[in-house]
């Protein structure tokens, strides 16, 4: 396979829109799938209210973004709360449905995405109460988060259902590009932007390529392929991700974080007929975040701070060992980091288990 190393720069700004349509200019383009929209079912549990308008801060006080204000944070976790709902319902139903093919958990996880869908979820009003844009972070995850866990059960969707997904995630995809395509000039290569351009970048090819697999867009895979690309030309002789290394004590953390969402793209491009994870970059990154997990001070003497694992236990025991739950079980990578690893954690935000990800892709992936 050809692993084109695009400028992406260009791939924004040919994938990107410098205008995308408001809410009620949405409502004209929708196709005829909504024009009668599904009830939501009572056996799947209360419904998780959509979130079209949003506001939302960042949490950090320090310029490397590595000291948190406990007050900010918990205004941070508040406006997360209906998300993370979303993410713990949805994925609670798809892990069900792949696990023991139980039909109608994997309808319900359908009927919350429908909803969100139905409900014009992340296309409308949001707001940063600071100079940051949490928010637009925010609308990349909750694609992410939505895309990926949907991919687990579209098998079960109708085909009015997966219209109306498909083109919805379509719609927010078109505002994360055009969100990466009006900010590149402007701080894409320094200062905040080059921290904004680290694993932001990443998560949004994530719900990016995911949206093009699900509206079958060749334009939103090209993108993410791009952001792929972008990501691991920025990465060390070793395999350090370069843009997560500015990050203080918190480093560590933010490469765990930064190569997750590049190990999904890894295993899920084979949706497209392709093998992103063959790139021998990816696999030279995730041998050096392997080398950093089993001896923190490997990064700690990088950038000159100990590291700080705090962040593991928030909420989610283990939660920068989610890459490794990416990785097939075979692959020597998981063999070597077990003495550590002990447990691979389900994370809502990606689907819920990783492992059983891999398991859908696989079963839906171009023979």
């Amino acid at each position: 396979m050809n692993l084109r190393r695009t400028s992406l720069g260009v791939a924004l700004v040919l994938a990107g829109c410098s205008s995308v349509p408001s809410v009620q200019e949405l409502q004209k383009l929708k196709p005829a799938a909504f024009s009668q929209l599904d009830a939501f079912p009572a056996e799947c549990g209360p419904a998780v209210p959509p979130q079209r308008d949003f506001t939302s801060n960042t949490y950090y006080t320090d310029s490397s973004n590595s000291i948190i204000d406990p007050a900010l944070k918990l205004t941070y976790k508040n406006s997360m709360k209906p998300f993370e709902d979303w993410g713990l319902a949805a994925t609670k139903y798809a892990d069900k449905y792949v696990t023991t093919g139980n039909v109608q958990a994997g309808k319900c996880a359908v009927a919350l995405a429908d909803l969100w869908a139905s409900g014009d979820a992340l296309l409308g009003q949001l707001r940063n109460t600071d100079s940051h844009s949490q928010v637009e972070f925010m609308q990349e995850n909750t694609l992410a988060m939505i895309t990926s866990t949907y991919l687990k059960v579209r098998g079960v969707a109708t085909p009015n259902q997966n219209a109306r997904i498909s083109w919805w995630a379509q719609q927010v995809a078109s505002r994360v590009t055009s969100y990466w395509s009006y900010s590149n000039n402007s701080y894409g290569q320094n200062g905040e932007g080059g921290i904004r351009r680290n694993n932001h970048l990443s998560w949004s090819a994530v719900g990016v390529f995911n949206a093009g697999v699900l509206a079958k867009d060749p334009k939103l895979v090209s993108w993410a392929q791009a952001a792929f690309n972008e990501q691991l030309s920025n990465t060390s002789k070793d395999g350090a991700l370069l843009r997560e290394l500015n990050r203080g004590k918190l480093s560590y953390h933010y490469t765990a974080f930064g190569i997750t969402p590049l190990a999904y793209l890894g295993q899920a491009s084979i949706l497209v007929n392709q093998r992103w994870g063959d790139d021998p970059r990816l696999q030279k990154a995730m041998s050096f975040f392997a080398a950093a997990t089993l001896n923190q001070d490997v990064i700690a003497k990088m950038v000159g701070v100990p590291q700080d694992d705090s962040l593991t236990t928030d909420g989610h025991p283990a939660d920068d060992w989610v890459a490794f739950g990416l990785l097939d079980p075979t692959d020597p990578i998981r063999a070597q980091v077990a003495p550590v690893v002990t447990k691979l954690p389900d994370q809502w935000y990606l689907g819920g288990n990783t492992q059983l990800m891999i398991q859908a892709i696989k079963n839906q992936a171009v023979k």
